[in-house]
């Protein structure tokens, strides 16, 4: 059973992460402020390690597995009470990472298991292997949604000749984006806002969902373009779609109409649509737009 989800309710969100690359991802989240905490919701970070480490997460786990190869005890009653109270999770976990392999479906199945809305977003690298199937498998089970990023799709976009520093750097700050961009609408509302009730209804056993980010300078039409290419699958193939627009404060309604039409054009008209926009002082003649499909 769901958590109960009224318009005026103050949201709980857990970020979790289950090692490898994505603990550098929660610091980057953490230090650059990247999502903070409102009057209608917070976020709090935890991470469940293998040893203990310099993670900026404000709760930290060790998970530790008994001979059988199961988790201990401890270690899962810590997992359990870390959740409570929580109206979504948002599980990160790295594929390439035997631990988090591990780990997340595990913390997938606590927090369905408490009626938290549960999300995981994983990353793999360029081979996907039987063993990483099956952990998708054990993840598809329990969370109600879940997105793979490839490393390589991650990096296509990055500039040519960029050095291994700022191919790591790229790929974090597109994994930091995602995450802020997936939450940050619920946490501060903008003009056009999406309440928890509607964020549960979307994501609520939605199943695989794909993601496409794209930008463009001053006009929406350019960056809804590069979304709905980043996203790799036919938007006519969705039952859900939901867009986030970051936008600079001269944003009118004219762009907003230009890109609601692009995606209506090349969408499934039965599809549930959601759109969500918020101005960013920061962005000066740059929109942001992010599509997140099933």
């Amino acid at each position: 059973m769901m958590n109960e989800a009224t318009l005026d309710k103050f949201i709980e969100i857990r970020y979790v992460t289950t090692g490898g690359q994505d603990t550098h991802i929660i610091n980057d989240i953490i230090q650059n402020q990247i999502l903070k905490s409102s009057d209608i919701g917070k976020a709090e970070f935890i991470a469940i390690e293998e040893e203990l480490s310099q993670n900026l997460a404000e709760k930290h786990i060790l998970a530790k597995f008994d001979e059988q190869s199961t988790l201990n005890e401890n270690s899962l009653n810590q997992m359990i009470q870390a959740l409570q109270g929580a109206d979504i999770a948002v599980i990160l976990a790295d594929l390439s990472s035997q631990f988090s392999s591990t780990i997340a479906p595990i913390v997938a199945k606590i927090a369905k298991e408490q009626g938290i809305l549960t999300l995981v977003i994983a990353t793999e690298s360029a081979s996907v292997e039987q063993s990483t199937q099956q952990t998708l498998d054990q993840i598809a089970q329990h969370a109600d949604s879940y997105c793979v990023l490839p490393y390589q799709a991650i990096l296509a976009d990055a500039p040519k000749n960029t050095t291994l520093q700022g191919v790591f750097k790229h790929s974090k700050t597109t994994l930091s984006q995602l995450i802020h961009l997936q939450l940050s609408h619920l946490l501060h509302s903008g003009i056009i806002g999406i309440n928890f009730a509607d964020y549960q209804q979307f994501f609520h056993n939605l199943g695989q969902f794909y993601v496409g980010i794209g930008e463009g300078h001053e006009q929406a039409e350019e960056a809804v373009k590069m979304a709905i290419h980043n996203l790799n699958r036919p938007l006519t193939q969705s039952t859900h779609i939901l867009c986030l627009i970051n936008h600079a404060a001269n944003f009118d309604l004219f762009e907003l109409t230009l890109l609601m039409d692009k995606i209506n054009d090349m969408s499934n008209l039965d599809a549930m649509f959601l759109l969500s926009g918020k101005g960013e002082d920061d962005l000066g003649d740059k929109i942001q737009i992010t599509l997140l499909a099933n």
